[in-house]
C-alpha cells in the first residue's frame, strides 16, 4: 500500500487523504500484502468518517470500480475482500465499530422502490439488487464466519443487535440454514461463549435456530463443556431435542457433563428434561454413570442415583461396570461412597470379561487401606476367582505395596479441548 495512505488511513487524517487523492487518485487502489484496502485499515483502528471520505471519493471519481452504475460500484468497492475473505464489515465486526458496521451496511443495501414494497416481484431488478446486497453482507471469510459469527465471538451483544436491527431479515438465513460441515453456528458460538443475550435475540429472529459445531457437537454441548449453567436452562427450555443429541463419537450432553466435578447442577438439568440420556451409551460402549464413576464428585452420583437408580447396571464393552470405574479413580472418599449404596449392592462381586470383580481391581492398587475397606464389607466375596484363577488376595500379595498396576484408563476429557 502507498505509505502516505495507509499513514492516513491508520491515523484517520482525512487531510492527507485528501492530499494523496489529489496528487494520484489511483494510490487509493493500492492494498497492504495482506490485501486490505484503505478501507479496511480505516475500519480496523474506528476512523468512521476517514471510512466515509474513502468511500466518497473512489466511487465518486474512479470509474475503473466494476459496474455501470453507482451502486454496483458501491457494492464492488464495499464488499472487497481480503487475503482472510475478510470484507470491511467482517473488521468492524471483529473490532466492535458498530457506527461503521451500521454506516456500511446502509450503503451496501439498495433503496425500495414503491414497486418493491408493494408488489414485492422477485424478478423486478430492485428486488434482485437487494437480493445480492443480502447476499454480500451474509458473506463468508474464509473460516467460514459471517460479520455476526466474528461479533458473537467477541461476545459483543451491541454489535449484534446493532447487525440484526439494520434488517432483521437479512441474518435470518444464517441462523436457519442448516449447519456445514465443521462450521459453527451462531448458536453455537453463543453457547460457548455464554452469550445468554445474544442467545435470546437469536431465538427471537429465529424459533429454531441451527445449532450444530465441529465433531457432530450442539449448542448444548459446548454450553456444557464450558459450565454455562444458563444457557443449559434456555436451551432445554426452547431446543429441548437437544437433550438426547449425540455427538460423532456418540456422546450425549450428560456424558460431559459427568466428565467434571462441579457440574452437578447442570446434570441435575439435563436428567430432569430426559432420564432417557442416562442410559445411552457412546461409541466406546460408556454411559454417564461410567464416567462419572471416574472423573465426577459424590454430587454428581448422587443426581445420577436419584434420576436413575437402575443405571448402575449398565456395562461397558468390556463388561465392567461402574464399581469397576469407581475403583480405577483411585478414589478412596468415592469407593467408600459407593460400595455403601443400596442400589448397587449387586454390582460388588460383578466380573468383567476377564473375571475381575471390582475387588480384584482395587487389589491391584496395592493399597491397604483400600483392601480393608473391601474386607470390611459383609457383601464382597473375598473368595471371588478371575479367568486366571486368581483371588483378590493372591493378586495383592503377588505386587509390590506401593505399586500400581491397575490402569486408570479414563474417559479422555481432554479431547474435548483438543478435537
Amino acid at each position: 500500500m502507498d505509505p502516505q495512505l495507509y499513514k492516513a488511513a491508520k491515523l484517520g487524517q482525512i487531510t492527507l487523504l485528501r492530499q494523496v487523492v489529489n496528487e494520484d487518485l489511483s494510490r487509493l487502489l493500492t492494498v497492504t500484502p495482506q490485501e486490505n484496502t484503505a478501507i479496511h485499515v480505516s475500519v480496523s483502528f474506528g476512523h468512521i468518517d476517514f471510512v466515509k471520505e474513502v468511500y466518497a471519493a473512489l466511487l465518486q471519481h474512479n470509474s475503473s470500480l466494476e459496474g455501470d452504475m453507482d451502486y454496483r460500484r458501491s457494492l464492488s468497492l464495499l464488499t472487497q475482500v481480503n487475503s482472510r475473505g475478510d470484507t470491511a464489515l467482517h473488521v468492524a465486526a471483529r473490532a466492535g465499530h458498530a457506527s461503521i458496521a451500521k454506516f456500511l451496511i446502509e450503503k451496501i443495501l439498495p433503496w425500495r422502490s414503491d414497486q418493491d414494497i408493494e408488489g414485492g416481484n422477485s424478478s423486478d431488478p430492485g428486488n434482485r439488487a437487494r437480493e445480492v446486497a443480502r447476499e454480500k453482507i451474509r458473506m463468508r471469510n474464509k473460516s467460514n464466519n459471517t460479520a455476526v459469527h466474528e461479533a458473537i465471538r467477541r461476545n459483543d451483544h451491541k454489535m449484534v443487535k446493532s447487525l440484526i436491527k439494520a434488517d432483521p431479515d437479512l441474518w435470518y438465513p444464517i441462523f436457519d440454514d442448516a449447519d456445514e460441515e465443521g462450521g459453527e453456528s451462531p448458536l453455537y458460538l453463543a453457547a460457548r461463549e455464554g452469550c445468554v443475550d445474544i442467545i435470546n435475540q437469536i431465538f427471537l429472529i429465529c424459533p429454531s435456530p441451527a445449532h450444530g459445531g465441529p465433531y457432530g457437537r450442539t449448542a448444548l454441548h459446548v454450553a456444557v463443556i464450558e459450565g454455562h449453567l444458563g444457557v443449559v436452562k434456555i436451551l432445554l427450555e426452547k431446543k429441548r431435542e437437544l437433550v438426547n443429541k449425540v455427538d460423532e463419537n456418540g456422546r450425549t450432553a450428560l456424558h460431559y457433563a459427568t466428565a467434571f466435578k462441579k457440574r452437578h447442577m447442570i446434570v441435575q438439568q439435563l436428567l430432569r428434561h430426559d432420564t432417557s440420556i442416562g442410559y445411552q451409551l457412546d461409541n466406546d460402549g460408556l454411559s454417564a454413570f461410567h464416567i462419572a464413576a471416574l472423573e465426577s464428585s459424590i454430587k454428581v452420583f448422587k443426581e445420577l442415583i436419584q434420576w436413575c437408580p437402575d443405571s448402575g447396571e449398565l456395562l461397558d464393552k468390556n463388561h465392567r461396570n461402574v464399581l469397576h470405574f469407581v475403583v480405577m479413580s483411585k478414589d478412596y472418599k468415592k469407593i467408600k461412597f459407593f460400595l455403601n449404596q443400596v442400589e448397587l449392592e449387586e454390582l460388588v462381586n460383578q466380573a468383567d470379561d476377564d473375571g475381575n470383580t471390582p475387588f480384584h481391581f482395587a487389589a491391584r492398587q496395592g493399597s491397604l487401606k483400600l483392601m480393608g475397606l473391601f474386607l470390611s464389607n459383609r457383601r464382597v466375596d473375598v473368595k471371588a476367582t478371575n479367568n486366571k484363577g486368581q483371588t483378590a488376595a493372591a493378586i495383592f500379595l503377588s505386587i509390590p505395596i506401593k505399586a500400581t498396576i491397575v490402569s486408570r484408563k479414563t474417559y479422555d476429557v481432554s479431547k474435548v479441548n483438543k478435537e
